[in-house]
């Protein structure tokens, strides 16, 4: 959160890849969906292709991380999902 942020000057290991995940996440958003509010919207808004989960909350690890670039590419290559 924003506040824990201001508080503490370092994040943890399993915070910094997580940041990480979603920095690189959302730069392919971006590029796909072709603006920053869309990519953003898209990350917060469960998808059929991911189990009505989030995007984002599948960034926690680093096959859930695939899952949501293979979604990505198929989107971009206009696959059926």
């Amino acid at each position: 959160s924003a506040r824990t942020l201001r508080t503490r000057k370092l994040l943890s290991a399993d915070e910094t890849e997580r940041a990480f995940r979603v920095y690189r996440v959302l730069v392919r958003a971006r590029e796909v969906l072709g603006e920053e509010e869309g990519a953003r919207k898209w990350m917060n808004t469960p998808q059929r292709a991911l189990g009505e989960r989030t995007p984002l909350s599948l960034l926690i690890r680093d096959v859930g991380t695939e899952q949501v670039m293979n979604v990505l590419s198929a989107i971009e290559d206009g696959g059926y999902l």
